[in-house]
């Protein structure tokens, strides 16, 4: 097995490295996020930040770092 080949089948042993998308909350935006080409997944350790409209509050998690395997830190976000 050539030394790509290689690399390529320990990558696809491995664990996901990303986390699908999060979306915005109503009444608020994100900032931070970082995609791929499709804007589909996250790659691991990027931080979403969350911030809400004038005259809302944040309820959940301000800050939310993509650890993996589709798994996101904090809790999910509203804007009330």
């Amino acid at each position: 097995m050539n030394k790509m080949a290689d690399k390529a089948e320990r990558e696809m042993d491995g664990p996901p490295v990303s986390c699908t998308s999060l979306v915005a909350p109503a009444n608020g935006h994100m900032l931070g996020v970082r995609t791929d080409i499709n804007g589909a997944t996250v790659p691991v350790n990027n931080e979403v930040y969350f911030v809400c409209h004038d005259g809302f509050h944040l309820l959940g998690s301000e800050v939310r770092t993509c650890l993996g395997n589709d798994t996101w830190s904090g809790t999910d976000v509203m804007c009330i």
